[in-house]
This record gives structure tokens, C-alpha cells and sequence, in this order.
């Protein structure tokens, strides 16, 4: 009785320390538990957070492509207008030239005015010169 006596405090001693170890165990357990759930919540918003960056990243992908186009508009654009530019000048130059030879022709003209002035002045001048020595005029 004595050997089953004590069989039996070594098996309730056993069985008390299962019981510790269960319950570190379950504890351990309900931890990990806890410890997956977490990182599934976790794993969901950062999962949410990448569609979001996705869908920012799609959204800016669509604007630098209409900005490239806005771009490639502005270019053109800007080469149309150099062009006009370059056409622009090409005919100021020209009335610039029109406007040199217009300048010098009236310059030629006034000095031409000028000398017919001079010449009717003489004329005028001279005009008096039969009269005043008795040549009669004749119309």
C-alpha cells in the first residue's frame, strides 16, 4: 500500500505539473493566437493600403500621361510659332527694305522739289527782267 500510496503523490505531482505545462501551453497558445490575429489585421490594412497606392499610382499615371500630351501640344505649338516667327521677320526685313528704298526715293523727291523751287524762283526772277526792259508780253 505503501508503494501505491506513493505511486499515487508521484502521479498527482505528475499530473499537477501536466496541468502547469497545459496550461503555459494554452497560454502560449491563446498568445500565438492572438499574435496571428494581429498580423492578419495587419495584413489586411497593409493589403487596403497597397490598393489605395495602387489606385493613387494608376490615377498619376493618367495625369503624366496627359501631361506628356499637354506637353507634346506645347511643343509643337511652340515649333509652330517659331516658324511664324521666322516669317514674321523674314517680312519685317522686307518692308524694312521697302521702307529704305521708299525713305530714299523721298528723299530724291524732295531734293528734286527742292531744285525745281529753286529753278522757279529763278524763273520768277527773271521773269521781270523783259518786262523791265519794254519787251511787251504776249499771251
Amino acid at each position: 500500500m505503501h508503494k501505491t500510496r506513493k505511486e499515487n503523490v508521484n502521479l498527482k505531482a505528475h499530473a499537477e505539473t501536466l496541468t502547469k505545462k497545459n496550461a503555459e501551453l494554452q497560454a502560449q497558445l491563446d498568445e500565438a493566437r492572438s499574435h496571428r490575429e494581429r498580423a492578419e489585421q495587419r495584413q489586411e490594412e497593409l493589403k487596403k493600403q497597397l490598393a489605395a497606392r495602387e489606385r493613387d499610382l494608376s490615377g498619376k499615371d493618367v495625369e503624366i500621361v496627359r501631361l506628356k500630351r499637354c506637353l507634346l501640344d506645347t511643343q509643337d505649338k511652340c515649333e509652330s510659332l517659331e516658324i511664324d516667327l521666322g516669317a514674321e521677320k523674314e517680312r519685317a526685313d522686307a518692308a524694312e527694305g521697302a521702307l529704305n528704298v521708299a525713305q530714299t526715293s523721298l528723299n530724291v523727291a524732295q531734293d528734286n522739289y527742292v531744285e525745281a523751287q529753286t529753278m522757279l524762283e529763278t524763273l520768277v526772277n527773271n521773269s521781270g527782267w523783259p518786262q523791265h526792259h519794254g519787251i511787251i508780253h504776249i499771251p
